[in-house]
C-alpha cells in the first residue's frame, strides 16, 4: 500500500511543481448560479425544484442505496461506467459496437428473445449511414450509452487528453428503440466529460474538465453540472481549479460526492510537509451547497485508503495489513469495519480491489484474479468460483449487468468481423473481440451453480 502511495505522488509531482506548491484545498463555487458558458442559452439554475418529475427507472441496488424510492440519485453511466460493455434498460441491454472505418453501431441484447440485434427497425438496412437508428458517423470520439427513464441517452466524453484537434463532447437523446435523436448540449471541443453519470430522473449530473488548447502544460478547470433532461439546459453547481484532482466520486442518494486530490500541509508528523490530501464533499444538488465530509491529511491515511472506491453510497478500502474490509459512511460521518479475515485482494487501482456493488454484496477480487462476494450487512465471505476456459487459463465469470433476478454475466469471447471500407472505399471485414454474455440467477451465481441462459450476440 505505501508503495501505492508513492506512485501516487511521482505521478502528481509535476503539478506540484506547476503550482508553486499551492495552499491547502480550496473550497468550490458552489451554488453561483452561472449558466454553463458554451453550447445553448441555459436557464438560469433554480434551487428546490419541487415540480421536478422524478422518472425512477430501474430501482435495483446495483447503483448505489437499496431503497431507491427513498433516494432518488443514483449512477446511470453502467455498473463501472464502462465504454465497450453498455447499459440495461428493464427489458434488455445496450452496447457499442465499433466497425473498421470509425463508425459505430448501436446493439440491443433483447432479454425475452435473448438475441441481439442492431437498434434498427428497417430489415434491409446495411446499418451504415445516417438514415440507420443503429448507426453513429465516425468522428464523434468515445462515447457512453445509458438509459434513464424512457429514453436512451449517449455521452459523447470529448477531448479526452487535452488535444488540439480534440472532439467536442456532447450529449444526445434517442427513443429505447433508437429513433428520435435529439442534441440536448454540446460542449467545447478543449473539453471532456469525465465519467460517473448520475441523475435524479430529471437532471443528469457530471463533471467537466476544461483544458487550454495549445498549451499542453497550462492548468485545467473542473465544472461540476447539473443538465435538465428534457431541454438541455445547464448551470454550474461547483468549480475547482488544478493542480487538484477532482472525481465525482459517486452519490448517497441524497448528495453528490465530490473527491478532491489536493495539496495540504496535513497534520500529526507530517504538518510541516506539503503533500497530497483527499477531501470528499458532499454538494446538495437543489440547492448546490457543498460542505466537506471527510479529509484525509497524513500520508499514513492516504497511504491506508487509497484503493477504495464510493459503492452503494458509502467508500469502502481494503487494509492490507490485517486483511479488513472498512466502510465510511458521508452522512453519519462513522468508519467501521465490514469484514475480517479476507483473502489478499488484487491491489494497485481501486477498480481492481472492488469490482461492483450489487444487492447488498461488494464483489471483490483477489490475487488470483477470481471474485468473492462480501456482504455488508454480516461481513460474510462468499468465494466465487465460476469460470470458463479461455486458451490454457481459467477466467472469472464476471458480473456486467443486472436483469430483474438475474446477473448479466461474461462466458467468455469470440472472434467477430467487423464491416468498414478501405482507404480507396471498398468494403472490407476486419477482425476484432467482443465477450460472450449469459444470464444467471443471482442465488445461482452466489451459490457457484453453472445455471447459465446463453445470450446470442449479433452476427454470432
Amino acid at each position: 500500500m505505501k508503495q501505492l502511495f508513492l506512485k501516487i505522488i511521482a505521478s502528481l509531482c509535476a503539478l506540484c511543481m506547476l503550482a508553486g506548491c499551492a495552499d491547502a484545498a480550496p473550497s468550490p463555487d458552489a451554488g453561483s448560479g452561472a449558466a454553463c458558458s458554451s453550447g445553448p442559452q441555459n436557464a438560469a439554475y433554480e434551487p428546490g425544484r419541487e415540480d421536478a418529475a422524478y422518472a425512477p427507472g430501474r430501482e435495483d441496488a446495483m447503483f448505489g442505496p437499496e431503497d431507491a424510492a427513498a433516494a432518488s440519485l443514483r449512477i446511470v453511466s453502467g455498473l463501472r461506467n464502462n465504454i465497450s460493455w453498455g447499459c440495461s434498460s428493464e427489458t434488455g441491454f445496450y452496447s457499442l459496437l465499433g466497425r473498421s472505418d470509425g463508425s459505430v453501431n448501436i446493439c440491443y441484447l433483447d432479454y425475452a428473445s435473448r438475441r441481439e440485434i442492431i437498434l434498427c427497425g428497417s430489415p434491409d438496412c446495411l446499418h451504415n449511414t445516417e438514415s440507420c437508428t443503429g448507426w453513429i458517423a465516425p468522428g464523434n470520439g468515445a462515447a457512453i450509452p445509458f438509459v434513464d427513464g424512457d429514453h436512451l441517452y449517449l455521452a459523447f466524453l470529448g477531448n479526452m487528453h487535452g488535444l488540439d484537434d480534440g472532439v467536442p463532447p456532447k450529449i444526445v437523446r434517442r427513443d429505447l428503440n433508437g429513433q428520435n435523436e435529439t442534441t440536448l448540449i454540446t460542449f467545447s471541443s478543449s473539453e471532456t466529460f469525465l465519467r460517473p453519470f448520475v441523475s435524479d430522473g430529471a437532471y443528469l449530473y457530471f463533471l467537466k474538465k476544461s483544458f487550454q488548447m495549445g498549451n499542453s502544460s497550462a492548468l485545467g478547470t473542473y465544472e461540476l453540472v447539473q443538465m435538465d433532461l428534457k431541454t438541455g439546459a445547464c448551470a454550474l453547481l461547483g468549480q475547482w481549479n488544478e493542480p487538484h484532482t477532482l472525481s465525482l466520486a459517486g452519490t448517497d442518494g441524497k448528495n453528490l460526492l465530490v473527491q478532491d486530490i489536493g495539496l495540504s500541509t496535513g497534520g500529526g508528523e507530517d504538518a510541516a510537509t506539503p503533500h497530497w490530501a483527499y477531501t470528499f464533499y458532499a454538494v446538495d444538488p437543489s440547492t448546490g451547497e457543498s460542505k466537506t465530509v471527510w479529509v484525509w491529511q497524513t500520508m499514513e491515511e492516504i497511504s491506508e485508503r487509497g484503493e477504495g472506491r464510493v459503492l452503494g453510497g458509502k467508500y469502502y478500502y481494503y487494509n492490507s495489513e490485517d486483511g479488513t474490509i472498512l466502510q465510511y459512511d458521508f452522512e453519519q460521518g462513522s468508519l467501521t469495519t465490514v469484514a475480517e479475515n479476507v483473502p489478499e485482494l488484487m491491489t494497485g487501482t481501486a477498480g481492481a480491489c472492488f469490482d461492483c456493488f450489487a444487492d447488498g454484496n461488494l464483489f471483490v477480487q483477489s490475487g488470483t484474479g477470481f471474485y468473492a462476494a462480501v456482504s455488508v450487512e454480516t461481513g460474510g465471505i462468499t468465494e466465487l468460483s465460476l469460470s470458463y476456459a479461455e486458451g490454457e487459463k481459467e477466467k472469472p465469470v464476471r458480473i456486467v449487468d443486472i436483469a430483474g433476478d438475474h446477473f448479466v454475466v461474461t462466458m467468455g469471447t469470440r472472434e467477430v468481423m467487423i464491416p468498414g471500407f478501405d482507404y480507396d472505399g471498398l468494403p472490407i471485414e476486419s477482425p476484432s473481440f467482443e465477450d460472450t454474455l449469459a444470464l444467471i440467477a443471482k442465488e445461482d451465481y452466489l451459490a457457484n451453480r453453472a445455471n447459465y441462459i446463453p445470450l446470442e450476440r449479433y452476427g454470432q
